[in-house]
């Protein structure tokens, strides 16, 4: 895992293994601006992960691993395509003006690589910053963030709202995303390498009613 990165890590790899039936799937989840919010690196006594903390209980934790770089559009084409952004270029988010693909354009990705070793790549929500599509077999898009309930909301930037989400948990765009995917996944007949990258409590909305009902219980931070 990241301690200090806006990405989580968690995957398994055996790429070197030479039948196809012997290769596991592979679960990759990344996830914005997270930082070491979660139960396993106890960042912030309000974030409420038990099934982060069940999944390093079965394998390693790391927890001293430093992203290539602490901005979004940078750190992920780093990460996806091998390319450190010192030898891209790509060391700011501007994929308004210039697509990740201009500072990389040669690169075989991560998923791309593992498609040609005999994997079905699967891309759940946000992996890349756009063009997902040409990298994976098959996509799944996140769907249209709900709009926050009347007389919340807090907006932090131009592209983040803090606030409670009119919609239960189950019509979140993650929670849609990532059911899709499972879906998927379980259908191949084939080992799958699936990206599945989500926006937290960080990012656009704080959470649906029940997450805020779930941390007034818990009653106030300490950290």
């Amino acid at each position: 895992m990241f301690k200090h990165a806006p990405i989580m890590f968690l995957a398994s790899f055996a790429l070197l293994l030479p039948a196809a039936a012997e290769r596991p799937s592979v679960l990759f989840v990344n996830v914005d601006d997270w930082n070491d919010w979660n139960e396993v690196l106890q960042g912030h006594a309000q974030a409420i992960t038990p099934n982060l903390k069940r999944l390093a209980e079965r394998g390693v934790v790391f927890s001293n691993a430093i992203c290539a770089s602490p901005t979004c559009l940078p750190s992920r084409t780093a990460l996806f395509s091998g390319i450190h952004p010192a030898r891209s270029g790509n060391i700011v988010n501007d994929n308004g003006i210039h697509p990740w693909r201009a500072y990389v354009p040669d690169a075989v990705t991560l998923p791309k690589h593992l498609s040609r070793q005999g994997w079905k790549s699967i891309g759940i929500g946000k992996n890349f910053h756009g063009g997902d599509a040409a990298e994976f077999d098959q996509t799944i898009r996140r769907t249209k963030e709900p709009k926050t309930k009347q007389g919340t909301g807090i907006r932090l930037n131009a592209s983040g709202v803090w606030g409670v989400a009119d919609v239960p948990a189950v019509k979140m765009p993650d929670f849609i995303a990532a059911s899709h995917g499972i879906e998927q996944i379980k259908a191949t007949d084939k080992p799958a390498v699936s990206g599945a990258g989500h926006l937290p409590a960080a990012r656009s909305l704080g959470g649906t009613t029940e997450v805020f009902r779930s941390l007034s219980a818990r009653g106030p931070s300490t950290v």
